[in-house]
């Protein structure tokens, strides 16, 4: 019942019962529910506490890091925020969230090099990740010049955009590229990731920020 409170939006809510749940023997599940409420209600100093208990309590989890490096990062605590996420980058190659929130730690810094690094690699991690899941279905073995090598099908284009399509972090990431390359003087590379990043957001998705930024970038000139 919290949980789905808390897929509502009603973190008031899902808390009151979430903070009934506390046993004498620590449940680090618990603690970090708790600590997503608390940060969703910004009470940051709760949220770090619950989820440094969910951190303390539990095997290395780099969904707990996340949340604990995001809170830590809207703390202004930027060298504690880049540890953590570092650390749950380091544990989860694939959580790809984790990237964006270490990009979003620098670029708050003014540290637009780092904070660009960061997110390119989320972006070519993500794309990476969706080719290995296509290959077995729109690759096959061909020899060219008497060399095996593999050959994409037709398809191949429109089902990794369909997979970039499936959650709007790829989006996202692209977005923040392009605020990067804004804020560093490349308006030219700024406006294609911009572009990208609503050809790639999902349908239906409500996110205005590219179109946003691609307007407010074209303004300028």
């Amino acid at each position: 019942a919290a949980v789905r409170l808390m897929e509502a939006g009603r973190f008031s809510n899902a808390l009151e019962i979430l903070l009934k749940l506390r046993r004498n023997e620590p449940d680090s599940n618990l603690f970090y529910l708790i600590g997503q409420c608390y940060r969703y209600l910004d009470d940051l100093d709760n949220a770090a506490l619950w989820l440094e208990n969910a951190e303390a309590t539990s095997d290395p989890n780099s969904q707990v890091l996340l949340g604990l490096g995001i809170v830590y990062q809207l703390q202004g605590r930027f060298e504690e925020a880049t540890a953590v996420l570092t650390t749950a980058i380091d544990l989860e190659p694939t959580n790809f969230a984790a990237y964006n929130s270490l990009g979003l730690t620098y670029r708050i810094q003014g540290r637009l090099k780092e904070a660009l690094a960061w997110y390119e690699k989320a972006a070519e991690r993500i794309v990476w990740t969706g080719c290995e899941a296509l290959k077995s279905s729109f690759t096959r073995e061909a020899k060219v010049n008497g060399e095996r090598t593999l050959q994409i099908m037709a398809g191949y284009d429109d089902a990794l955009l369909e997979f970039l399509r499936s959650s709007p972090l790829y989006a996202i990431v692209q977005n923040n590229i392009g605020i990067c390359l804004a804020e560093m003087g490349q308006s030219d590379v700024a406006r294609e990731r911009f572009s990208e990043s609503i050809r790639t957001t999902p349908p239906g998705y409500d996110y205005a920020a590219p179109r946003e930024a691609l307007r407010m970038l074209n303004s300028e000139y």
